[in-house]
């Protein structure tokens, strides 16, 4: 347990970070290369990985504006938790100190934290969700690509569908005891997988995932079930966006619509809210509505894509999403547009909680010393609430009236990458990869 004052140091320290990233020019490009591989349109060529850890406060804003699809949980406990994973996922101190203050039995009290390494091929990203139950530190590793390492006790099942489809068990737990030791060592060991400059050749290969190993008491496959049909090397962002999903989605309400998980769940409405929430916090952070226009045209063609395949038997689904990605990921590889701000603004980086209570976050605010008025970008007015739940719904009513022009624009993308040489992978700092390897379950106690 560290003390307020340190607690505050590391805070700042961070927060610093933050300010100066948010000040760059490629804040905007890289918020648009982050949705791009949410979409499924692109692999990641990112060299360094703030941008991954801003989708703590997207979605801390997703909760804001439709609260009501959390009516049934802890909505200030979750918020707090979203604010602690953002801190968590860049120091290993924090994290420990975090942990220790899990609420047990609460999935309201989590922490979600990504963390990366090399595997045969390259290298990877995967998320962990960490709380804790009955005394024991859980780390549910969240992973739809399926990736451990060749020696794991046990091996997931992998099961292939009629249409050529690939379902895995994408969790895995780790049971880790709850003393000081206990958590400071799953902290050094998730965060052995913190980096900016990818992996080195001498680096271990799954090393957050061998030293969990070490440490566990105890290490099983869960139960959760889902495709890992990985059309691009976008584990940097799809792995913290389901894992975000996953907590969110705990107890949900048979009308929950927003973060449901299963069959039903709506991803396509997940992804519009974020989308929207993006453009807002752009548009205050002083870009001009090129981007907001940039990333509502792609979340409109993602949808259009999305309604197409329906159109098809499973088969040819499957075969259109792969031909597509590769497409698009070679069109978006090498054409985002460079945003410039049009305007100037103090902008707020803590992640101070939203009432005006005194808390741990509200004592160490940094802005942005940019002139012009002073802009909460982390915090949203009940008015501007109200612009994006109008935004959201106009958007997806759009779809259908832009049907043409988006089908032109697609059209247009898959003409020129088909005069290049295609399929030809980008160079990702961070990819999917996919193993093969596979047996029946078998619980190590």
């Amino acid at each position: 347990m560290i003390s307020k004052k340190e607690e505050k140091k590391l805070i700042a320290e961070i927060d610093k970070k933050r300010t100066e990233y948010m000040k760059s020019k490629r804040y905007g490009k890289d918020i648009c290369e982050l949705f791009l591989q949410n979409f499924n349109f692109k692999g990641n060529t990112l060299d360094k990985l703030d941008v991954q850890k801003e989708i703590f406060p997207l979605v801390k804003q997703v909760i804001e504006s439709y609260p009501e699809e959390l009516q049934h949980r802890n909505i200030d406990l979750i918020k707090s938790s979203l604010d602690r994973s953002y801190y968590a996922s860049q120091n290993a101190t924090l994290l420990s100190h975090y942990t220790e203050q899990l609420i047990n039995h609460n999935d309201d009290s989590f922490l979600v934290v990504p963390t990366g390494f090399r595997t045969g091929t390259g290298a990877h990203e995967v998320s962990c969700i960490i709380k804790k139950n009955d005394e024991k530190i859980q780390v549910e590793i969240f992973d739809k690509a399926g990736v451990s390492p060749p020696e794991r006790l046990e091996k997931a099942n992998e099961i292939l569908d009629n249409y050529g489809r690939n379902y895995i068990v994408s969790n895995y737990f780790y049971k880790i005891d709850n003393t000081p030791d206990g958590i400071n060592s799953m902290a050094k060991a998730i965060a052995s997988g913190f980096t900016d400059r990818g992996f080195k050749p001498s680096d271990i290969k799954y090393q957050p995932l061998h030293f969990l190993s070490k440490i566990a008491k105890s290490e099983h496959y869960g139960r959760n079930v889902t495709s890992s049909q990985y059309i691009q090397g976008n584990c940097l962002m799809k792995e913290v966006v389901a894992s975000l999903k996953r907590v969110l989605s705990e107890k949900s309400s048979p009308g929950q619509l927003i973060f449901a998980t299963d069959k039903q769940g709506r991803t396509d409405s997940l992804n519009g809210i974020l989308t929207e929430v993006a453009c807002f916090r752009l548009e205050k952070m002083g870009y001009g509505t090129d981007i907001s226009n940039y990333l509502r045209d792609q979340y409109k063609m993602y949808c259009y894509l999305k309604d197409d395949r329906k159109n098809y038997p499973e088969d040819i689904k499957v075969m259109r999403k792969i031909e597509n990605g590769k497409i698009l990921n070679k069109h978006f590889t090498n054409s985002i547009p460079e945003f410039k701000r049009v305007a100037s603004y103090k902008i707020e980086v803590s992640l101070n909680d939203n009432n005006k209570k005194k808390s741990l976050f509200s004592r160490f605010k940094k802005f942005i010393k940019l002139e012009g008025k002073k802009v909460r970008v982390n915090h949203l007015t009940k008015e501007e609430i109200s612009v994006i739940r109008l935004n959201v719904n106009d958007i997806r009513k759009n779809v259908e009236k832009d049907k043409e022009k988006i089908s032109r624009n697609f059209n247009n993308i898959k003409e020129k990458a088909l005069t290049m040489s295609m399929f030809i992978e980008p160079n990702v700092s961070r990819g999917s990869v996919r193993n093969s390897s596979v047996k029946n379950h078998n619980v190590r106690e």
